[in-house]
């Protein structure tokens, strides 16, 4: 597959009440979940899910999310409120997390911060190949 970006999209979770016997499946959900809402390919998204911490927010430990998103080209509110919506309402739909508990921040490093098999986004190079050739 040829693609005109590297693969450019990590994203964090910390969820505190997902079972591990439901982790596998919500966390391939959320992953296609996170290419539809940010509209980026699945093949250039990592995603990390961590449950089980013990999390506060506004002095309550009341189920908890955060989401940290990286990804080039989220700089602004017209790119991330949008997937800011659609995440939380995923995450509000499939777990029994509030609105009100789900924080979603996004982090928009230069494209030269961005590596990946030895390359990055900075380097000039138009085309990048996802499958080793």
């Amino acid at each position: 597959m040829l693609l005109k970006q590297l693969p450019d999209v990590c994203a964090g979770c910390t969820v505190t009440q997902i079972t591990h016997k439901d982790l596998e499946d919500f966390h391939l959900k959320f992953s296609r979940k996170l290419s539809e809402a940010l509209g980026k390919p699945e093949e250039v998204l990592s995603l990390t899910i961590e449950c089980g911490l013990r999390m506060t927010r506004g002095g309550s430990f009341n189920p908890l999310c955060e989401i940290y998103i990286t990804s080039l080209n989220f700089n602004s509110t017209a790119n991330t409120l949008p997937p800011t919506r659609s995440i939380t309402n995923f995450i509000t739909t499939h777990t029994p997390i509030l609105a009100d508990r789900v924080v979603v921040s996004f982090y928009s490093p230069d494209p030269c911060m961005v590596g990946f098999r030895g390359e990055t986004k900075g380097d000039g190079r138009a085309d990048i190949h996802l499958n080793k050739a």
